[in-house]
């Protein structure tokens, strides 16, 4: 900086918790916690040691009854403390899923809603070894999604459920 040479040192450290339960073709509950800490000093004095963290807590929710019906329901609320006042710093996403299982339960038809509350916001701070910058973005408009999936169980000829 202004042909000052100096050194940066970065720590990050990101425990992540994660609990799962579910009963067997009744539904599966999922839930996540992560948090993230950052520090970056600077050897030059006239370059502020920067100090963050950031969270992240979601639950996913996957029922499948009635039968042959599969609803899913993900929620994840962030925090970015790694961004200036002037930014909003956390998003809430919720993403949604109905399901219709055929065929024998090889054929799966699905509509999936991405961004329900259109939330999903990238904001962040970028830390390079002369400048800060934060700046936040809108990934992706809400949007839906069809598919159709179905399950082969003869592949080339061959019954991948059977030994040779």
């Amino acid at each position: 900086t202004n042909a000052i040479a100096f050194e940066t040192t970065n720590v990050n450290l990101s425990p992540n918790l994660s609990v799962e339960y579910s009963i067997d073709d009744i539904f599966e509950l999922e839930t996540e916690y992560n948090i993230g800490f950052n520090s970056s000093k600077f050897s030059l004095e006239s370059i502020g040691d920067q100090k963050f963290t950031n969270h992240t807590a979601s639950i996913d929710l996957t029922t499948f009854w009635p039968q042959n019906l599969i609803m899913g329901l993900r929620g994840e609320y962030n925090v970015f403390g790694n961004v200036t006042e002037e930014f909003d710093n956390d998003s809430f996403v919720l993403i949604g899923s109905l399901g219709y299982k055929f065929a024998k339960d090889k054929a799966i038809v699905k509509l999936k809603a991405y961004d329900i509350l259109n939330q999903v916001i990238d904001t962040r701070r970028t830390i390079s070894q002369d400048f800060i910058s934060d700046s936040s973005s809108l990934v992706l408009r809400q949007y839906f999604m069809l598919s159709f999936t179905y399950k082969f169980s003869k592949f080339g000829g061959k019954d991948p459920n059977r030994g040779n």
